[in-house]
């Protein structure tokens, strides 16, 4: 787990220096505390529309596009396409498939969701200390 996170900061020329956070409870202050500082905020969410509506919504609508990002593993396509939730993507294509982002990086996340049709969890990136070879 330490070396995904690691090698993801240091392949996007983000700062080593990270605090990981939870936003459970859900309620708004994390979001009120993130505005106040100037650090930037890397989201680590599930990959599918809702997990991506939530970063867009309750973080970088507040926060702002320069300072926040959305953490997208290299390998992101391949485990959609091995081991993603076709259920899931189904259950909440018709409450967020609208969900854009005018972000480039995250857009092509959103298409690659829409075209394999499927969703994959976060916790496949931390539960498992093996990666998955392509």
């Amino acid at each position: 787990q330490k070396a995904f996170f690691e090698n993801y900061l240091q392949t996007h020329g983000l700062s080593n220096k990270v605090l990981f956070v939870s936003r459970y409870p859900q309620s708004t202050d994390l979001r009120k505390w993130l505005s106040t500082i100037s650090n930037h905020y890397l989201h680590f969410g599930d990959f599918d529309l809702a997990g991506i509506n939530i970063f867009l919504s309750e973080f970088q609508q507040y926060i702002g596009n320069e300072r926040s990002s959305y953490l997208i593993p290299d390998d992101i396509e391949y485990r959609l396409l091995k081991s993603g939730s076709r259920k899931r993507y189904d259950e909440q294509f018709h409450h967020f498939n609208e969900v854009k982002s005018n972000n480039s990086e995250l857009q092509r996340l959103i298409d690659l969701i829409h075209n394999e049709r499927k969703a994959y969890d976060q916790e496949g990136y931390i539960c498992n200390s093996i990666f998955l070879n392509r």
